[in-house]
């Protein structure tokens, strides 16, 4: 006798992004299902109910795999794991709000989770190893497959099981592979127990394959020609569930499908609960449970809307199989039953091609959608439940394929910033991205052609663009496609934030002033306890979206704000950090007082350069959110941009640069100003190009102006007005213009077209582009790396604390004869955020490698650091120079320079000892850097493009490599 149906059961909504992972945990006589997000939160819900019972965060990025703990005396509790994006894994009590411990070992994305016979849990990631763990120590680590681990399975024999982006299956015994499967044509995405026969496989080739724990196919399960992700078993073995890209989950016993189960996205995951029903997550941030026993089915309205939803689906008719509309049947054709469960039938129906699958269980078709684009029979492509035009492989030189899509209609940039914030990977990238996709993918044309060429805003003259941006502009003119030339700065969208900062230092801080301010003005201990609290909400980043702050804090920080000049810089300092928190900003547009606001603009005409810097790191942080844009940076634009008019002028470089910040960041259009404003905006700028010596802050003016008479014609005519060809005539073609050459070619001629009256006879000077380095620092926390960095940028030595350090910087130097530009990547303070630290590792093209003599634990990381910079850059060598700091300090020293020496030598890098305090080699040090990296490209050249494609999904014919 055949099983029930599935049909839908509970609807778990609450997720602000997918559904990566799902599972449940038993507790007492009943369970909770347990979902995994992007969102970076954990969350349990009542599967009888629905209702979410626990939020966890303890990630600081996507959480893409949950596995449930087994009962067990390694585990005295009811719990579950996690793993993610951010490179670890956490286990967790249901009963406790943050992990018990956490397991740290990887160096790229957790993938996926199980547990062995003896209850040791296995971790599968994208840096191709597999890991067992006894506790939170790693006890054994598997390696061998040449691509990412997606899935792992331990075996009731004591095997263990692992999946590849390879193609490959392997399995372990004692530590090493006795077997490799080669059946699978893609990649291998999930594993799953098989009762007693054996284990599951799932892969992009559509195919399901069960297999004895031997390694012996005995089964195929084939469906659709989709990417399938997940797969799942029943405890007893009987039946099997599989999802994947084609928005459905498909149920099977033996090798026939017995249901297909439509879900209005791409499912990303899939398990069995202990009560028979299914639990799956979607890339639309839902999971739903299913479920074949009346007393729990959803009621009808639920199940008839639902059902609704899936019919009133459009579909690609690249997912439905070829599209010949001249050959298909009217509707007639449903009266013939179909032959197998979850069969594909396309009808005419009217102008439209309507789309049904066969309901084995209740005898009929079912709806699932129309056909988009079926007159022309272009075929779009599914990405994440989603339809696309274009779909590519994006190979960013970390090892890891991910899917680009765009549509023709879409704006190319804003494809680009989407791919990249979905990515996580820097902004740097946006004008790489973008014009990949203008090269590769075909624009749409709107309306007819244009007969007249192109106005440009700032002269009048034609200028260069593409026909599909002018037509653009015609039909909406919010949306305008950049030129397709590789214009390096802009126009940009990306607003300047300072956001960073050593949180343990500046409450040190704070708290050493509060002694010595007026008593009248101290903070008592409760409010101490307030600051503290504050810091410790912001030390959370990953919790920003679900924390909040209270009114007692916010008044106490208030409080401290009315601390005198000479002793107010930390307060500024957690100001600036507060409003870079939703719910800090959230409080500042509150306050009807505008207390704070007047705070920052006294501090505007303060004498100390911190103050006037802090303050307007404050104000850029505003730009962040919404309500603060609107409600208190639009009002008040006239006042904060006449308040940053002297300080263009400032002899501190920290305070002008923070100015033009400012400026810069209205450029980009979200704050809506008033033209009296702008013409303001353009006379500083204006200003700041005319004077200023410092390329960064010369070249934040320029892309500031620029950005403004791009976006905005009134803007051209306000800038002609007050003479800019003038104006940037003496940057761009006198003796000048070096200030502008860390800037692309076309960026310069930007200028060129732009102003042509500037630069007349000067052409060479636009083909001397300096070279620029990207220098990372490395090593743990104390042991100088910011000293040395500030001794090498500003000749001056910082022991304490200084509120205007960053964690980037950039300096203009001459290194054996030739002029360059360093970009210098501190990564002081991010230890603990190794997804931060590896980015900067990625981008960098030599690495600074600095312990402290007198620490002997900093010398002792030194070797893994450098193999972790070669697992991130996928490569066997890299410029490296290895400093020994602090050479002051003889009579501490715990690391002997012979053990430096040896060290270096091992590696194969330079090595030198170093003192900030007493200036020894510290600009040697960066200098034999360069040449490191200068020796490096001219032996290795350029060879990304030689890495291994990926790990993760089949190559396609178009593919954007980011180097």
């Amino acid at each position: 006798m055949s099983a029930e149906p599935f049909v839908l059961s509970r609807i778990l909504s609450g997720h602000e992004q997918d559904v990566r992972g799902v599972s449940s945990v038993q507790v007492d006589h009943t369970f909770l299902a347990i979902t995994s997000s992007r969102d970076r939160s954990i969350r349990l819900w009542d599967p009888i109910t629905g209702s979410e019972v626990k939020r966890l965060y303890g990630h600081n990025h996507y959480v893409g795999v949950v596995m449930a703990l087994p009962d067990s005396p390694l585990f005295p509790f009811k719990g579950f794991v996690s793993g993610g994006n951010d490179h670890i894994i956490n286990v967790w009590d249901i009963n406790r709000e943050d992990p018990v411990y956490t397991l740290i070992g990887h160096s790229n994305v957790i993938s996926c989770l199980s547990t062995t016979i003896d209850h040791h849990i296995i971790s599968g990631s994208w840096d191709k190893t597999v890991r067992i763990w006894d506790g939170n120590k790693c006890v054994s680590t598997l390696e061998g497959h040449e691509q990412a681990v997606w899935g792992v399975l331990g075996l009731p024999n004591g095997d263990i099981v692992t999946a590849s982006a390879d193609k490959t299956i392997k399995i372990w015994r004692d530590g090493g592979c006795i077997k490799t499967l080669g059946r699978h044509t893609e990649v291998v995405k999930g594993l799953a127990l098989v009762g007693n026969l054996g284990f599951a496989s799932c892969s992009n080739d559509g195919v399901v394959l069960v297999w004895t724990y031997d390694g012996e196919l005995v089964q195929e399960c084939h469906g659709p020609d989709t990417f399938l992700y997940t797969v799942a078993a029943k405890s007893d073995g009987t039946e099997i569930a599989s999802g994947g890209e084609d928005r459905t989950v498909r149920v099977w016993r033996g090798q026939e499908c017995v249901q297909t189960i439509a879900h209005p996205a791409a499912v990303w995951s899939v398990t069995f609960l202990p009560n028979g029903d299914l639990l799956t997550g979607g890339s639309d941030g839902v999971a739903r449970i299913f479920t074949r026993e009346g007393a729990r089915k959803a009621g009808e309205e639920v199940i008839s809307t639902y059902e609704a939803s899936l019919s009133s689906q459009s579909l690609p008719p690249g997912s439905v199989g070829e599209l010949n509309t001249d050959k298909l049947a009217g509707k007639e054709a449903l009266n013939i039953p179909g032959n197998k469960e979850g069969e594909i039938k396309m009808v005419k129906d009217g102008a439209d091609v309507t789309v049904y699958s066969w309901n084995g269980a209740k005898g009929q078709w079912n709806k699932i959608g129309t056909v988009t684009d079926a007159k022309s029979g272009q075929a779009k492509q599914l990405l994440a439940g989603k339809e696309y035009d274009y779909i590519w492989d994006v190979d960013v030189g970390d090892g890891v394929m991910r899917k680009l899509g765009h549509n023709k209609t879409d704006n190319p940039y804003v494809t680009a910033q989407d791919f990249l914030d979905k990515n996580d990977m820097s902004r740097n990238l946006l004008e790489q991205v973008a014009q990949f996709i203008i090269k590769n993918g075909e624009p749409i044309t709107l309306g007819a052609p244009s007969t007249t060429g192109p106005m440009d805003h700032l002269t009048g003259h034609s200028a260069y663009t593409t026909q599909t941006a002018r037509e653009l502009a015609e039909q909406e003119a919010r949306v305008r496609f950049p030129p397709r030339r590789n214009f390096k700065y802009f126009p940009t969208d990306n607003a300047i934030y300072f956001d960073s900062g050593n949180f343990s230092q500046i409450q040190n801080k704070m708290f050493e002033f509060n002694s010595q301010v007026p008593s009248q003005l101290a903070l008592d201990e409760e409010e101490k306890k307030n600051v503290s609290s504050i810091f410790s909400t912001l030390s959370n980043t990953s919790r920003y979206h679900a924390t909040e702050f209270s009114a007692k804090e916010f008044k106490t920080l208030k409080k401290a704000l009315t601390w005198p000049p000479n002793f107010i810089f930390p307060v500024l300092d957690l100001l600036r950090l507060f409003l870079s928190h939703p719910d800090g900003a959230n409080h500042m547009v509150k306050d009807k007082t505008n207390d704070t606001f007047a705070v920052l603009q006294l501090n505007l005409l303060s004498e100390t350069a911190a103050n006037q810097t802090l303050s307007l790191r404050s104000l850029s942080n505003l730009f962040k959110w919404t309500d603060s844009r609107e409600k208190i940076l639009q009002p008040k634009s006239t006042e904060i941009v006449q308040a940053i008019s002297p300080l263009i002028s400032s002899p501190n470089k920290n305070v002008r640069l923070t100015a033009v910040s400012v400026l810069y960041n209205f450029s980009i259009g979200d704050v809506k100003v008033e033209s009296g404003t702008k013409k303001e905006e353009v006379t500083c700028l204006l200003q700041s190009i005319g004077n200023e010596a410092d390329p960064e802050v010369l070249l934040r003016s320029l892309v500031a102006l620029a950005n403004l008479t791009y976006k905005d014609s009134s803007v051209a005519n306000l800038a002609r007005d007050q003479d800019v060809v003038k104006t940037l005539e003496g940057r761009v073609s006198g003796q000048q213009d070096k200030s502008l050459e860390s800037a692309s070619p076309n960026d310069l001629e930007w200028f060129r077209t732009n102003y042509p009256e500037a630069g007349k006879g000067k052409q060479s000077s636009f083909r001397r582009l300096m070279s620029i380095y990207k220098l990372v620092l490395v090593g743990l926390g104390g042991v100088g790396k910011s000293c040395l960095t500030i001794r090498f940028i500003s000749q001056r030595f910082v022991e304490e604390y200084d509120p205007t350090l960053e964690d980037s910087y950039r300096k203009q130097v001459n290194v054996d004869g030739e002029e360059c530009i360093l970009d210098i990547f501190d990564t002081a303070g991010q230890e603990d955020f190794s997804a931060v630290r590896d980015q900067y590792m990625r981008t960098g093209d030599g690495f600074l490698c600095v312990y402290s003599i007198t620490y002997s634990v900093s010398f002792q990381e030194v070797e893994s650091l450098h193999d972790h910079i070669l697992r991130v850059k996928d490569t066997e060598k890299v410029p490296f120079v290895l400093v020994g700091n602090k050479c002051d300090l003889e009579s501490d020293r715990e690391v002997p320079r012979e053990k430096g020496e040896e060290t270096a030598k091992k590696i194969g890098c330079k090595f030198m000892e170093s003192s900030a305090k007493t200036k020894v080699n510290v600009t040697e040090a960066f200098h034999e850097l360069v040449r490191e990296i200068k020796r490096w490209k001219k032996d290795y050249g350029h060879t990304e493009e030689e890495k291994e494609v990926a790990p993760g999904t089949p190559k396609k014919k178009s593919k954007c490599s980011l180097i």
